[in-house]
């Protein structure tokens, strides 16, 4: 059994193969292939597009998706190890990845950091508690990387430029006056470098960098695939 939560734990071929037959179900994409199964998407926080996408893939594919909410449609559950069951939570996630996991034969969880301690953030607990404690795979529809609209990039991109090896991508982004998940940002340069394209992520300073354990990835599935990986703070150079 293979949990999906981050692209880093996939090679690249292995992502290849998702993307051929996500190209090929884009083509056909009512069938019965996922005909008696079911997911169980659990979202701790909103969602428009992944929400839509999953429960319609589901269903199109002939399968069946549950979605729960945890402390508003579901009861609360704490996801800290050892945690003393006596705050808001009702349910312990050990306990329901258990039952979750006779019920349906996939689950999805979305949880975002709370951003109060990034050095807690980065371990990315939540989905990894969810993971130990199911018996079915357990898939990432967003947490501090966001493996599935990575799949969605990498697609088009092949839809619209045919072999990306060594095509080059800009990341920047522009201010925000409050802080923001930085799952879409990781995934970009985790997705782009691992297929091989010279990458370049633009930012005001060193201050504004993604963490380390995703540029390190990134340059060092960039320099496997005989790309690169590198920061700028220069607009006119970044664009050139």
């Amino acid at each position: 059994m293979q949990h999906f939560l981050s692209t880093i734990d996939w090679t690249q071929e292995q992502l290849d193969g998702l993307l051929r037959l996500a190209a090929e179900l884009k083509q056909d994409p009512v069938q019965d292939r996922l005909r008696g199964k079911s997911i169980a998407l659990m979202f701790l926080n909103p969602s428009m597009r992944t929400r839509t996408s999953f429960d319609l893939g589901m269903q199109q594919l002939g399968g069946i998706a549950i979605v729960l909410q945890p402390g508003k449609d579901a009861w609360g559950v704490e996801f800290k190890p050892g945690a003393v069951m006596e705050g808001d939570a009702e349910e312990h996630i050990a306990e329901v990845a258990g039952v979750l996991s006779r019920y349906v034969d996939l689950i999805g969880l979305r949880a975002f950091p709370l951003f109060e301690d990034w050095s807690a953030d980065r371990e990315d607990a939540v989905i990894k508690s969810l993971a130990k404690h199911s018996s079915v795979p357990v898939i990432n529809m967003e947490t501090i990387v966001h493996p599935c609209q990575e799949l969605a990039l990498m697609l088009t991109l092949k839809e619209q430029l045919g072999e990306v090896r060594n095509r080059m991508l800009l990341l920047t982004w522009t201010w925000h006056p409050r802080p923001l998940n930085t799952a879409v940002a990781n995934s970009a340069i985790l997705i782009a470098s691992k297929f091989g394209m010279d990458v370049t992520m633009l930012c005001p300073e060193d201050a504004y960098r993604l963490d380390p354990q995703f540029e390190d990835a990134a340059d060092r599935f960039a320099t496997e695939q005989g790309g690169f990986f590198r920061i700028s703070h220069d607009i006119d150079d970044a664009y050139t």
